[in-house]
């Protein structure tokens, strides 16, 4: 392969470097700005007679449906008289008491969140100031694309680890308010799932990865202390040469 489609090459694989960043970037954003982290279709535990009245009074017949996002969500519940349309402050319930779930979780998912934004804005900067130069074995350079992807990475295994944590320790059985439970005996245990929301922010994941493989195809590999070294002996032996 010639020199000049090495460096197309090369401008190629950074560019579609640059693209994932960005696009790793719109899925944390929308994961994070939509409410379908944990979906649920609660029901209501009443006697039987109470259920056949309201299930008379209303064609719902006591069913409803929860959204939950990190910040808001939206919750529908009929109690007999027709679907009940309620917003949910999500930062309120989890430092209510009892919390909806824990509050350290919720501060460690928004903080792991903005790392892993701050980490795909490097990402791309770094490849975009890439495209245009030769390569350095630096930091700066392509092999540097690799730490800020791992770090970025990490950032993300990270928050979704702290999510599945709250949602299999709280949220897998309870997403209501504590006043549905006490005054309408509804109940989500058992009747919630991972929504959309979580897996945009999974698919950041394959993101980095191809990130980095693109990254190694480009010829960002990272410094060998072996080769170093035979560089190093190669240009000691031909400056004494020359001084001979």
């Amino acid at each position: 392969m010639s020199i000049e489609n090495r460096k197309r090459r090369r401008r190629l694989l950074l560019s579609l470097v640059f693209i994932l960043s960005l696009v790793e970037l719109g899925l944390l954003i929308a994961a994070y700005s939509t409410q379908h982290w944990v979906d649920a279709t609660p029901t209501r535990k009443v006697d039987k007679p109470i259920a056949d009245a309201a299930k008379n009074l209303s064609s719902s017949k006591l069913s409803g449906y929860v959204h939950l996002g990190l910040f808001v969500g939206v919750q529908s519940l009929d109690n007999g008289l027709g679907p009940r349309v309620v917003q949910i402050d999500v930062r309120a319930q989890v430092m209510a008491d009892p919390p909806l779930f824990s509050f350290g979780l919720w501060v460690a998912m928004l903080v792991f969140g903005l790392l892993t934004a701050a980490w795909a804005l490097v990402s791309a900067g770094f490849a975009l100031l890439n495209i245009g130069r030769k390569p350095v074995r630096t930091l700066s350079g392509p092999a540097g694309l690799y730490l800020w992807n791992t770090c970025g990475l990490i950032a993300c295994l990270a928050a979704i680890g702290v999510f599945l944590a709250a949602y299999f320790i709280s949220l897998s059985k309870n997403v209501l308010r504590q006043s549905d439970i006490d005054d309408y005996f509804w109940t989500s245990d058992g009747a919630a799932w991972l929504g959309m929301s979580f897996y945009l922010l999974v698919g950041c994941v394959p993101c980095v990865l191809v990130a980095h493989l693109f990254t190694w195809l480009a010829g960002g590999d990272l410094p060998c202390r072996r080769r170093d070294a035979l560089e190093k002996t190669r240009l000691e032996g031909m400056d004494a040469v020359i001084m001979y």
